[in-house]
């Protein structure tokens, strides 16, 4: 028809935007501008693309398994070569070099497909190359608080320096990073700094790599690391070195058994410093507390102690793990006191070292104390039969929630779909999540996780039982999921619309709330995940 106006084909719902043209131009010109003048290095220009590729990063939601170089950098690339613009060339060379593998191949076909009409910089052939050489491994023996690693990269146009520090005190993640010319600059200033309580000591790189794989997937695991700007900003370029490193990973720290735990606080009760302290059962329950802090949550076990160690355990875990009365707290100082004396001597600390321990106990316990001056609750006897019967309510209701996913899952229908099925459906979830759909928005302000499950099953039940998140009407559920999947619909005039919004987010029913192919097996999954049942 002539005059009609051609329809657009609808965006790929998993694809995501275009970036904005402004961002395009910015980076080009940034790129002229600074990686275009004489005498710029390989690093240099790597060390320019790390802090982008960080900042593109940061625009990842923590629920996304996606990778970001690729979900948000790829697009970006891809524009920067499309648009030919003063600069393009020389953005995507430094680009080739930080990243993913896929983000910088990526960049390298930019720059090969541009390099045609305009020949790329010098340093353009030494980005992301290199042969690691050395490794400089900085660390304190006594207090173990953290290594530095420094990376020695060999090219042809000299060496440069890459420094990472893994810190134990926050779970051994990559916390600090930081550029150098050469080892020998590391070593000269943190000896000044430290003197002679560093050990230096120079390793192979594949025992250095496999430490460093191992830090940055514990950084994957944690959520809301506190690492330092400087670290944000160079993660891409440590990823990128990494491959620069022979293969492997180091195995994760298992933590002290059950059978070492009692063997050290059966040594230390049996020290001068434990008997002096008399207290009875008092003194063993803290005791107890204290091997469990350093057995569970201190990367280097029970008997390592040092002054952060000490600002870890008395100004955030006692009160945040032990629920006591003040007296409790009170004898914590005094048998923290004796128990790092009893560890240093086990691990052969110099006594300087020890009281440089004991004084931070000084500086931290007022605060552990100021916590609270009022008694246990668990001395007011209404307080204790009432936190008991909310126990066995709890525990009632757990096992008619278990009875009721058990029946529902018994249903006809309620088969596990094929991965293909759920790839799709969980694929659309997560273009609208990105999106901020507003349903997307409301179920997550529903749900109590910190972050989606990555596997698409877990994450479509997620959002498909975000509505019943703390509900405990667990026969109305059940007669509600019942009913929807013998009559293949949701009966919309008796269910919450927040309900059956939640099910076409998550897939289960049509814009007609009639149930989908995964729909008989996802409500009863949905139930299972807000309830915490594992249903799969």
């Amino acid at each position: 028809m002539s005059g009609a106006k051609k329809r657009r084909a609808p965006r790929r719902p998993d694809r995501p935007p275009p970036p904005p043209v402004d961002l395009t131009r910015s980076l080009c010109r940034a790129a002229r501008d600074e990686l275009g003048q004489p005498g710029v290095t390989a690093f240099e220009a790597e060390l320019w693309a790390s802090t982008f590729v960080a900042a593109m990063r940061s625009r990842q939601d923590p629920f996304d398994r996606d990778d970001p170089d690729e979900l948000f950098g790829i697009p970006i690339l891809d524009a920067i070569t499309a648009s030919a613009r003063p600069g393009a060339l020389l953005a995507l060379s430094a680009f080739a070099g930080v990243g993913s593998e896929a983000f910088a191949a990526r960049a390298l076909a930019g720059v090969s497909r541009l390099a045609t009409a305009t020949p790329a910089p010098a340093w353009a052939a030494e980005v992301g190359t290199g042969h690691v050489e050395r490794v400089l491994v900085v660390s304190d023996p006594a207090f173990e608080d953290g290594r530095t690693y420094g990376l020695e990269v060999q090219r042809p146009s000299g060496r440069h320096v890459l420094a990472v520090y893994v810190d134990n005190n926050i779970g051994g993640v990559p916390k600090d990073a930081f550029p150098a010319h050469s080892l020998e600059d590391i070593e000269q200033q943190l000896r000044r700094s430290a003197g002679a309580r560093l050990h230096f000591e120079f390793v192979d790189p594949a025992a250095a790599a496999a430490d460093l794989r191992r830090a940055r997937t514990m950084l994957r695991m944690t959520i809301g690391a506190p690492l330092s700007d400087d670290a944000l900003d160079l993660m891409p370029l440590i990823d990128a070195y990494l491959r620069l490193l022979p293969p492997g990973e180091a195995d994760v720290e298992e933590p002290p058994s059950e059978i070492e735990c009692r063997r050290i606080l059966a040594s230390f009760r049996r020290t001068p410093e434990a008997k002096a302290l008399g207290g009875g059962g008092l003194v063993r329950d803290i005791a107890d507390a204290i091997v469990w802090f350093g057995a569970d949550y201190n990367i280097g076990g029970p008997l390592r102690w040092s002054p952060v160690v000490v600002e870890a355990f008395l100004a955030g875990w006692i009160r945040r793990k032990v629920m006591a009365d003040q007296g409790y707290y009170g004898r914590v100082p005094d048998v923290l006191r004796a128990f790092i004396r009893f560890a240093g001597r086990e691990r052969g600390v110099s006594s300087d070292l020890i009281d440089e321990t004991l004084a931070a106990v000084d500086v931290f316990a007022p605060e552990m104390l100021a916590g609270g001056d009022t008694a246990s609750p668990f001395a007011d006897p209404a307080f204790v039969a009432d936190l008991l019967e909310g126990m066995a309510a709890d525990l009632e209701r757990r096992a008619e929630r278990d009875e009721a996913i058990a029946r529902l899952m018994r249903l006809p229908g309620t088969t596990r779909p094929g991965e293909a099925t759920l790839a799709r459906a969980a694929a659309a979830a997560r273009a609208r999540y990105r999106d901020r759909d507003p349903v997307a928005v409301d179920l997550r302000g529903r749900m109590d996780r910190s972050r989606l499950p990555s596997r698409d099953d877990r994450m479509l039940a997620a959002f498909a039982g975000a509505p019943a998140v703390d509900d405990r009407d667990v026969a109305r559920w059940e007669r509600l999921v019942a009913d929807t999947i013998r009559s293949g619909r949701v009966e919309r005039r008796t269910t919450d619309p927040a309900v059956t919004a939640a099910w076409r987010f998550a897939g289960a029913i049509d814009n007609d709330g009639v149930l989908t192919e995964i729909g008989p097996w996802l409500l009863p999954q949905g139930l299972a995940s807000a309830w915490g049942i594992d249903g799969s």
